[in-house]
């Protein structure tokens, strides 16, 4: 699972392209992670800690997950995911944070996190296969999930065409007002001929 601020990006291993032409994508991330720094921690008599760099690599299967201190080959290997840590680009989640979401505890968002589904949409469009490890619940909170993105949706859709209506009724205020005065303007002109 990577850390929250770990945002990770599908890159190849750039020093086995030439040899590996076919070399797989992999989830790849670089971010500063604490670690304990045992002689600062005994001279200031408690657990200290300083940010390391370090690198998160996933290659797809649950079980190869690795995440290091950054070496220098981790670097040249993955230099899209290191530029983007080192100028701070981060891709946006996309979609409402589970956390944000009512329905789940706060247990099942760590449960779904190290499944890497992170938002009420994704959640929407997960598999049983992926939800299998929280079993009926897993397959009630995706059912939830999608009702929550319809209604989402429906509101959106709602919103947009109140909208709409309130300008038409706008523009027909405002036409009204032209007519009045163009009536007004009228008899004002019907006045002036019968002087």
């Amino acid at each position: 699972m990577f850390p929250d601020d770990f945002v990770p990006i599908l890159e190849r291993d750039a020093t086995a392209i030439l040899d590996r032409p076919n070399e797989p994508m992999v989830q790849v991330a670089f971010g500063l992670y604490p670690q304990e720094d045992p002689a600062k921690s005994a001279e200031a008599g408690h657990p200290f800690f300083v940010d390391r760099e370090y690198c998160a690599i996933h290659t797809g299967d649950k079980l190869s997950f690795h995440f290091q201190p950054a070496t220098d080959d981790d670097r040249r290997r993955f230099p899209e995911a290191y530029r983007r840590f080192q100028q701070g680009i981060k891709t946006p989640m996309e979609g409402q944070p589970l956390d944000k979401w009512p329905p789940i505890s706060r247990g099942e968002v760590f449960t779904l996190r190290v499944m890497e589904i992170r938002t009420v949409e994704a959640l929407a469009n997960a598999n049983d296969s992926i939800l299998h490890p929280l079993g009926q619940r897993g397959r009630d909170l995706r059912t939830m999930a999608i009702t929550h993105a319809a209604q989402a949706k429906d509101a959106a859709a709602a919103n947009k065409i109140a909208a709409e209506n309130q300008a038409l009724k706008d523009q027909l205020a405002a036409l009204q007002n032209q007519l009045n005065g163009l009536s007004g303007e009228v008899a004002e002109v019907k006045k002036r001929k019968v002087a």
